[in-house]
C-alpha cells in the first residue's frame, strides 16, 4: 500500500511508520493493517467482527486484542480518545477514521535510451566514490579506531581454594583478593614480586573492599560477635594492619555491595537497607577528606548490582532486574541523576573504564567475550550495541570481576563442576565431569530436560531412562538457555534462548521456534490453557502470552516475574516475596533470601535460603504454606520436582557444585 497522510502525519504501511515531521515510530504489523483497512473506508463505522476478521483472518481473537491496537495507534498520532481526531470510537458498533487519507503518488514513467546511459554513468561515478570512500574508511579505523586486545592470561594465585575479586593498588605493587577456605572468606594481600600472601581479616561473609591509597584499605566487615555490619578503613604498613578506621554508615544498613575507589580520593559502593522482605537500594559515597557517608540516589529494589565503574563526569552500572532484564546505568555526577542507558543487554557483564581512551569496557561473565564503547556514546542513545567494538581475549575462560590499572587488566577465572541430584536415589541424577544444571523433570517423572555444557556451550538434552539425546544444540552460541517448562500432559517443552521461544514436540522430536514482538529471556509458566504460555522479555515490566497454536503473541505490562496464572489469578515474584494479585496479598519470610521460585501443578514451590538452613516451601495459589523441607546443605538451587502418585510425596531436584575453583590473573591491554 503506498504512503498516505492523515492531515499533517505521514503513514508508510511498508515500513510499519508513522512519522510526525522527521520524528518516526515503528508501530507493530497487525497495528498498521488495523490502520490501512480503516483508512480504505474513511468516516465509515466498521465492526468489531470486520476488523477482527480483516485482521487476523478466520482465527479466534477477544474485543481487547483489537483495543490495544487501537490504544497503539491512537498513541501514535497523540490522538485523544475523549477527543478523537483520528479514530473514533463508537459504542457497541465499531470504530471510524475521522479524517480521508492523501495518497503519495509513485512516478512510474519509463526512462528512455538518453537517460538510461545518464543513469548508467551515474551509477558507475557513484560505485568508483564509495570504493574510494570504503578505502579511506578502513584505513581511518585502523589507525584511529583499533581494537583493544588483551594478551595471555598469567596467574597471580594458583592455590586450591577460590581466590577472586582481585585489586591491584594504585602504583600496581600489591594485591589485594578473597579467599575463601573451609567456609570462610579472608582478605588477603599480596606483593605482585612475592610469592608470600598475608591475611588482613577473616570472617563468615564475603567481603567487600578497595583500596583508597596504596597504603589504606576500606572493607565492609561483619564482627564476629553480633555479626553487625561495619564499615572500616584500615591502614598497612609491612603487610600488616597497624590500625583501623570506623565510618558511620545509615541507620538499619544490611550489606554493602561493589566498592570502587577512584584516583581522586572519591569511594562509590552500593548499600541496601532494612529487612529482607522492605529493602531500600542506594548508590552511596564518601572523600578521602570526610567520614561522612553520603546517598547519591536511590535504586530499584527488585535488582540485582553485578558491576559499578567511574569515569570522571559519570558511574556506570550493569544490573539484572527481576531475575530476568540485564540493564546498564548511568549516574551523571553533576546533575546528579541516573538513566537508564540499555535494558536489554545480552549478558551480565562487568565493567571497566578505561581513562587514557574515554572507553567502558563490557567483559561478558558467561563466555569469553569483551567489548568497548567509546564514552561520547554514552552519553545521548540507549541503542549502544552498534557502536560496540569487539575486544580479542586470548582466553577460552570468561574474564570477571576485571579491574584496570593503566594497561594491567586483573581478572578472575572461575572453573565449575556442576552436577545434578535429588532427594530420591531412584530419580534421575547426573554427576559428570561437565556443567549440568537447571533440570526440569515432567509432572510423571519419567523425563528430564536439563542444560550441560557437554560441547563446550550451553545445550538442551532430554534423559529418558539411561538414554540421553540432544533438544537444542546452540549453534548461535548463546550465553544462556532458560529453564524448560512441560505441558500438562508432558508431550511438549518449551525454553527460550538467543531471545526466541521454542516448543519441543517429544513425539514427533520437533522442534519448533515462537514469534514473539519483544526478545525472551525465559519461559515462566505454561497455563492451564494447553496452548497458552507465559515469558518474560528482555524489555523492563513487560510479559507476553505465547499461543502454540496461532503462534501469535500479546504483551502486557508485569513487575517481576509470572509463577502461577490460571482464570481467576496470577502470582509473581518480586523483590524477594510472592503476590497474589487478584487477592492483593503478599507472601514471604523474614531474614530469608528467595533463590528460586517455579509452579508444578497448582502447587508453587519456593527455595529459600535462611541464615544458617535452605528450605523448600510448597504454597497454594492463594499463598497458604502447604508443606515446609529442611533441604541438604549442598543444595544451592533447587530448579524441579513432582508428587509420587502412590504417596503424593515431593521429589525435588537440586544443583551441587562439586567442584569449584577461582584464580586471579593477570594481562596486558592494548590496541
Amino acid at each position: 500500500m503506498d504512503k498516505f497522510y492523515l492531515q499533517n502525519v505521514l503513514v508508510d504501511p511498508n515500513r510499519n511508520q508513522i512519522c510526525h515531521g522527521e520524528n518516526c515510530e515503528l508501530i507493530e504489523p497487525k497495528a498498521m493493517s488495523l490502520l490501512c483497512v480503516l483508512a480504505k473506508h474513511p468516516n465509515q463505522v466498521l465492526s468489531q467482527e470486520t476488523l477482527i476478521e480483516s485482521i487476523w483472518q478466520n482465527r479466534v481473537f477477544s474485543p481487547s486484542a483489537l483495543q490495544r491496537l487501537v490504544a497503539l495507534l491512537r498513541k501514535a498520532f497523540k490522538d485523544d480518545p475523549k477527543n478523537a481526531r483520528f479514530i473514533r470510537t463508537h459504542a457497541k458498533r465499531g470504530y471510524s477514521l475521522e479524517v480521508v487519507p492523501e495518497y503519495l503518488e509513485e512516478l512510474t514513467t519509463e526512462p528512455n535510451a538518453q537517460q538510461n546511459k545518464l543513469i548508467t554513468l551515474l551509477l558507475m561515478s557513484a560505485l568508483v566514490l564509495l570504493l574510494v570512500s570504503t578505502v579511506i574508511f578502513q584505513l581511518f579505523t585502523k589507525l584511529n579506531n583499533s581494537i583493544f586486545e588483551i594478551s595471555k592470561t598469567a596467574p597471580l594465585t594458583y592455590s586450591a581454594y577460590r581466590e577472586s575479586r582481585g585489586q591491584l593498588s594504585f602504583d600496581a605493587k600489591k594485591l589485594l583478593f578473597m579467599q575463601q577456605k573451609n567456609g570462610e572468606y579472608k582478605l588477603v594481600l599480596k606483593e605482585i614480586e612475592s610469592e608470600q600472601s598475608h591475611i588482613l581479616l577473616s570472617q563468615t561473609k564475603p567481603i567487600t573492599f578497595s583500596w583508597l591509597s596504596n597504603s589504606k584499605i576500606v572493607s565492609a566487615y561483619n564482627k564476629p560477635e553480633s555479626k553487625a555490619l561495619e564499615l572500616k578503613v584500615f591502614t598497612i604498613e609491612n603487610n600488616k594492619v597497624i590500625s583501623e578506621e570506623q565510618l558511620p554508615l545509615p541507620k538499619d544498613t544490611r550489606s554493602i555491595d561493589q566498592i570502587h575507589s577512584t584516583t581522586s580520593g572519591i569511594t562509590y559502593f552500593i548499600l541496601t537497607q532494612g529487612p529482607a522482605n522492605n529493602t531500600r537500594v542506594s548508590l552511596a559515597t564518601f572523600t578521602a577528606t570526610s567520614d561522612q557517608v553520603k546517598i547519591l540516589a536511590l535504586l530499584a529494589n527488585d535488582t540485582l548490582y553485578h558491576s559499578l565503574a567511574a569515569s570522571k563526569n559519570a558511574l556506570f552500572l550493569t544490573a539484572t532486574q527481576s531475575q530476568t532484564i540485564q540493564q546498564l546505568f548511568r549516574f551523571d555526577l553533576k546533575s546528579q541523576t541516573l538513566s537508564l542507558l540499555k535494558d536489554n543487554l545480552a549478558s551480565i557483564y562487568h565493567l571497566v573504564w578505561h581513562e587514557k581512551n574515554q572507553q567502558l569496557l563490557f567483559f561478558d561473565t558467561l563466555k569469553a567475550e569483551g567489548y568497548a564503547i567509546d564514552g561520547d556514546s554514552l552519553n545521548h542513545t540507549r541503542e549502544i550495541s552498534s557502536d560496540l567494538k569487539p575486544i580479542k581475549l586470548h582466553t577460552e575462560m570468561p574474564l570477571t570481576q576485571a579491574m584496570l590499572r593503566e594497561d594491567k587488566l586483573v581478572a578472575t577465572l572461575f572453573s565449575q563442576n556442576i552436577d545434578i541430584f535429588s532427594n530420591a536415589p531412584h530419580s534421575f541424577e547426573l554427576n559428570s565431569k561437565y556443567e549440568d544444571y537447571l533440570a526440569s523433570v515432567s509432572s510423571d517423572g519419567q523425563l528430564m530436560a536439563f542444560v550441560s555444557h557437554k560441547q563446550g556451550r550451553p545445550m538442551l538434552y532430554l534423559q529418558q531412562n539411561d538414554h540421553h539425546s540432544i533438544i537444542f544444540e546452540n549453534k548461535e552460541n548463546a550465553g544462556f538457555i532458560s529453564r524448560a517448562i512441560w505441558s500438562a500432559d508432558n508431550q511438549m517443552l518449551a525454553f527460550a534462548a538467543n531471545g526466541r521461544a521454542y516448543i519441543y514436540d517429544i513425539g514427533t522430536q520437533e522442534l519448533k521456534h515462537l514469534q514473539s514482538e519483544f526478545p525472551l529471556v525465559r519461559i515462566d509458566h505454561w497455563q492451564q490453557n494447553p496452548s497458552q504460555l507465559v515469558a518474560t522479555t528482555r524489555q523492563t515490566n513487560k510479559s507476553v502470552i505465547l499461543n502454540t497454536n496461532t503462534f501469535e503473541s500479546f504483551s502486557f505490562e508485569q513487575q517481576g516475574m509470572v509463577i502461577y496464572k490460571d482464570t481467576l489469578q496470577q502470582v509473581v515474584w518480586r523483590d524477594n516475596h510472592l503476590e497474589n494479585l487478584a487477592r492483593s496479598k503478599k507472601w514471604a519470610l523474614e531474614h530469608s533470601e528467595i533463590v528460586h521460585a517455579f509452579s508444578l501443578g497448582s502447587h508453587i514451590l519456593v527455595h529459600l535460603r535462611l541464615e544458617n538452613k535452605n528450605q523448600l516451601i510448597s504454597l497454594s495459589p492463594e499463598l497458604q504454606v502447604n508443606r515446609k523441607i529442611t533441604l541438604p546443605a549442598e543444595a544451592e538451587f533447587v530448579s524441579s520436582g513432582y508428587f509420587e502418585s502412590s504417596n503424593d510425596k515431593l521429589i525435588y531436584f537440586y544443583s551441587h557444585w562439586l567442584h569449584e575453583d577461582a584464580d586471579i590473573v593477570l594481562s596486558t591491554i592494548s590496541q
